[in-house]
């Protein structure tokens, strides 16, 4: 659907009629794309990271969480609700309360209801709602409907119920208040168990400690333990090759260790022994521990095996 050179298209939303996508770039700037047509147009410059969009029910306005700081000189400040014109690309906040501010611009409102007639938001961990105007002015005073912490609200379909995070549960509660009731989960989990030997040959291997690389070594993976780092390994196994890549200790460990086999986002690790030590990769090298080598890790003029690791890459 888009193609912004340098930009990143996140935090989509449809509008009422899904003519029309709303989204953020990674700068904060809002951009609407017509899906029939692929047109792109930015709406309203970057803000410092602003919340998810939610469209007005004619599709005329587009509420979002926004911070409006106290001085041109500091980003402290209130997350007010920002409210777009999607003709003009005219913008207004709103205060959510007086004098308060929305508690995460991330997922805690705005949320317009579908009708359109009302919005909810999260103000001091508790939600509210209130009703509006087509345009989003508020039509009247924000209603509290729970009292206990909430995240993340939603709309039913019908705008008659919201459903909402408490604390690792969904609940669910009326526009109008109430007692909430749970959503049953039904859910279940594991950890992967990797099982058998991968052989990873590595060009050159660094264990994130040495200020030099150790050049074609072999490192022998059982299960998700790295058992054995040498020149050759005459293990047998699933071999990857390696040889242009530069194996790394995961960063996540420099800072907090961790154990055991972690599979993150796509990303996989494995450690040896009791160290706290993963390799990391992307894609299909992932579950064996492969960081392809950037143009950050490449030999730079002047380099040497010994030189210490200096701009965040690896040495040599």
């Amino acid at each position: 659907m888009t193609a912004l050179p340098g930009a990143a298209a996140v935090s989509g939303s449809w509008s009422a009629d899904s003519s029309r996508l709303a989204f953020l770039d990674q700068t904060g700037a809002l951009y609407t794309v017509e899906v029939a047509s692929g047109a792109v147009r930015k709406l309203f410059t970057a803000t410092f990271e602003p919340g998810r969009p939610s469209w007005s029910a004619d599709g005329r306005t587009i509420a979002l969480a926004a911070i409006v700081p106290y001085s041109a000189r500091y980003r402290e400040g209130l997350s007010k609700i920002l409210l777009v014109d999607t003709v003009t690309g005219a913008g207004r906040y709103v205060d959510p309360l007086p004098s308060r501010s929305l508690q995460t611009r991330g997922d805690d409102g705005p949320v317009w209801s579908p009708d359109g007639t009302r919005m909810a938001f999260v103000v001091a961990s508790v939600l509210w709602v209130v009703d509006v105007h087509p345009d989003g002015t508020f039509a009247g005073t924000p209603r509290q409907v729970t009292d206990e912490v909430t995240d993340a609200p939603s709309w039913s379909g019908d705008s008659s119920t919201l459903l909402y995070l408490n604390n690792g549960r969904l609940r669910l509660v009326s526009a109008r208040g109430g007692r909430p009731r749970a959503v049953p989960l039904q859910l279940t989990w594991a950890n992967t168990a990797p099982r058998g030997r991968t052989v990873i040959r590595a060009g050159r291997l660094w264990d994130g400690v040495s200020r030099s690389v150790t050049r074609d070594a072999d490192v022998v993976v059982e299960g998700h333990r790295i058992v054995e780092v040498t020149t050759r390994s005459t293990a047998d196994g699933r071999v990857v090759d390696a040889r242009d890549s530069v194996p790394a200790r995961d960063p996540r460990d420099l800072a907090l260790p961790l154990s055991g086999l972690r599979v993150r986002r796509g990303r996989a690790g494995a450690r040896r022994g009791d160290e706290p030590v993963r390799l990391f990769a992307d894609g299909d090298r992932a579950r064996v521990g492969v960081l392809r080598r950037g143009p950050d890790l490449h030999r730079q003029p002047g380099d040497t095996d010994a030189h210490p690791v200096r701009r965040g890459r690896a040495p040599g």
